[in-house]
């Protein structure tokens, strides 16, 4: 790619990333960690404790309501891609 575009296609990912929730990107930066192996609890505890009392409370819900529709969600991902859950990207 040419580095215009390539600059481009930074800044528009940091003006993304920046209006996303903290408790949306909280919860999204533990999932991909849960996927590596984490645990979902001790994390939860850890990174949301800098969030006010709703955020923490969002986070805890998106992450916990995702690992507990995980297989539902997983089918639904395949079923509509066409492809395995495992060759999609975790983004």
């Amino acid at each position: 790619l040419p580095l215009d575009i390539l600059e481009e296609q930074v800044d528009a990912y940091i003006a993304r990333r920046e209006m996303i929730s903290p408790a949306r990107r909280t919860a999204f930066d533990i999932l991909r960690l849960v996927e590596g192996g984490a645990h979902s609890t001790d994390l939860l505890h850890g990174r949301s404790g800098g969030l006010d009392g709703r955020d923490a409370a969002l986070a805890h819900e998106l992450v916990l309501g995702t690992l507990r529709r995980r297989n539902q969600l997983d089918f639904l991902c395949e079923h509509y891609s066409g492809r395995a859950a495992g060759k999609l990207d975790n983004e």
